[in-house]
């Protein structure tokens, strides 16, 4: 009975607030759409520092780094993105439209796209004869 009271009962007014990580993420994205990189890198930054490696802060990360010029940083992040096993377009996205006569950009950009791929690969350990 007990149960069923708890279940029935509205959530608490604190359950239905934001949460402030995703309101800071959200936040980051924002001021990367208006161009405010400043403001952007600062709050990728902040998100990555509280859920280390998170995707979206990466990929945010490497889109700032090339619209400033660092290629070093944006394939640093692209790299570390494609490390994840993830799969994105480098081509469809224009922040790395510039970086595209990099050699080191290749690489990287083919191993986003072969993360989409289906990887199935299988080793025979055993084989049991048939009982029939």
């Amino acid at each position: 009975m007990i149960l069923l009271n708890l279940l029935a009962a509205a959530p608490p007014s604190s359950a239905a607030a934001s949460n402030p990580f995703f309101e800071q993420l959200r936040a980051a994205r924002a001021e990367l759409a208006r161009a405010n990189l400043t403001a952007a890198k600062a709050g990728f930054e902040a998100a990555d520092s509280v859920a280390y490696g998170l995707p979206s802060a990466i990929w945010g990360l490497a889109q700032i780094a090339a619209r400033q010029g660092d290629a070093e940083g944006a394939l640093r992040h692209l790299e570390s993105y494609s490390a994840m096993g993830l799969a994105r377009s480098v081509e469809r996205d224009t922040s790395f439209t510039w970086l595209k006569g990099d050699p080191r950009l290749a690489p990287i950009a083919s191993r986003l796209l072969a993360n989409a791929e289906p990887r199935a690969s299988a080793t025979i350990v055993v084989r049991l004869n048939d009982a029939g």
